[in-house]
């Protein structure tokens, strides 16, 4: 298994966020008829997972910038190194830019 890369049509990784907390919290955007109806275009097409709390898709995102990403990257490495080497050496690089190394770095909020 491989991370996916941004050798694509995108330039993207395998996923992209939604920020619904932006959306929730900003009435304009969230009456914006536009707005709404792409987000609607992408759920009718799969390609919005909610993951809400206890629910079989459930997930938890953590971005490279956050102060505690690292750590938890080098352990999820640590933990695939024995089955799953190349793909632990590629979650290793993710924790190597992650952190106070990403020139983003900030203090989760």
């Amino acid at each position: 298994m491989k991370l996916e890369d941004t050798n694509n049509e995108l330039g993207a990784g395998k996923y992209a966020l939604l920020l619904t907390g932006e959306l929730l919290q900003d009435t304009d955007k969230l009456a914006n008829p536009q707005i709404r109806a792409a987000i609607q275009i992408l759920e009718q097409a799969g390609l919005i997972e909610y993951g809400p709390p206890s629910s079989r898709e459930e997930f938890f995102v953590l971005k490279l910038k956050d102060l505690f990403t690292r750590t938890g990257l080098m352990a999820y490495a640590a933990a695939a190194m024995s089955t799953m080497p190349d793909y632990a050496k590629e979650v290793q690089a993710l924790a190597d830019r992650a952190s106070v190394m990403h020139p983003g770095f900030k203090i989760p909020d």
